[in-house]
């Protein structure tokens, strides 16, 4: 029961890390967009 428990909350946790780095990456690509068309209209 322990080691299933740790083995879902391992699991768990890398989901989670995985979302994350997923909402990163999308979201540093729109700020640099945002970032580039802003410098455009300098």
């Amino acid at each position: 029961m322990y080691t299933l428990l740790r083995s879902g909350n391992l699991n768990y946790w890398g989901y989670k890390y995985k979302l994350g780095q997923v909402f990163l990456s999308f979201g540093l690509r729109f700020l640099f967009r945002r970032l580039s068309s802003s410098v455009s209209f300098l």
